[in-house]
């Protein structure tokens, strides 16, 4: 049975996307096709929406390794999971471990962004999102509904720190992948112990969120159910998927910046947790304050 043995842990919305394809190129890396597996979140549970339950599918994921010396995956939710990382230990004790964070509010107001340009938000506005979230939560709404609560790093980070080497772990920041990715990535192969030479091509950005122009287009592009009815019987599929895209990208345009006043207030809302994992991680995070 093959199994990875380094891991990215998340956090959603923070690079993770960006960093798995990077690190693909390396051919001394096995990633396979599937991002986000989740099995360590969900082992044993029947979520079939969002990972692999069990064992031995999971394996499988990595059927492909020929003689690559670093294999890994990507799943964004390991971090936030209360269950993931003694999941890993078990089945993976000497496994390696990788984090990027971004600042929690920018994180938060691009994850809820997402999921609006998506079709999968029906609360258009970010602050009523925000405040919808603790009832949400009680109603057992899915992770990607916890905008703010995903955020609170410091417990998650040392959770990990709690039951892993250190030296084992890197964190990193958004700030350090938009600053000098190539150099983040090699800090990475360091890690892993493959060829620190190898210049990945990191021109391509991956997973941006977008705003949309009409709300009501992005909904019915999103679900194109009525979209499909009013065009299917008079345009080829190739014709309408090209069409269907052609709106799509009509209607995004770049992501609306977040008010500063929005972004001081609910970085308050943080304060104490960034102080703290300020301390664990030893890293200068006085700009997300």
């Amino acid at each position: 049975m093959i199994l990875p043995n380094f891991i990215i842990v998340g956090a959603p919305k923070c690079g993770t996307t960006a960093i798995f394809n990077y690190l693909k190129q390396h051919p001394q890396i096995y990633m396979p096709s599937c991002k986000e597996p989740h099995f360590f979140s969900f082992e044993g549970e029947n979520k079939p929406h969002w990972g692999i339950p069990n064992i031995e599918a999971y394996s499988s994921l990595f059927e492909g390794v020929t003689d690559e010396i670093a294999i890994g995956e990507a799943s964004t939710w390991y971090l936030y999971s209360q269950t993931a990382a003694e999941r890993i230990r078990y089945h993976i004790p000497e496994a390696k471990l990788i984090a990027i964070l971004r600042n929690p509010v920018e994180r938060a107001y691009s994850s809820w962004a997402f999921r609006v340009q998506c079709g999968w938000e029906s609360i258009t506005n970010f602050e009523r999102a925000l405040q919808a979230e603790q009832s949400r939560i009680s109603d057992n709404f899915e992770w990607d509904f916890h905008y703010l609560q995903t955020g609170f790093y410091y417990n998650q980070v040392k959770h990990y720190f709690d039951l892993f080497p250190r030296e084992r772990i890197k964190i990193y920041l958004h700030e350090d992948l938009k600053a000098d990715p190539v150099g983040l990535l090699q800090d990475i192969f360091k890690l892993l112990n493959i060829d620190i030479n190898f210049v990945p091509d990191v021109s391509v950005k991956h997973n941006i969120t977008s705003s949309p122009r009409n709300n009501y287009l992005n909904l019915l592009l999103a679900r194109q159910s009525r979209l499909k009815s009013v065009v299917k019987s008079i345009i080829t599929n190739n014709l309408r998927q090209n069409f269907v895209e052609k709106l799509r990208q009509y209607n995004r345009v770049k992501l609306f910046p977040l008010s500063p006043e929005i972004q001081q207030r609910f970085s308050q809302v943080y304060k104490e947790d960034i102080l703290k994992l300020e301390n664990l991680i030893e890293r200068d995070l006085s700009s997300w304050l």
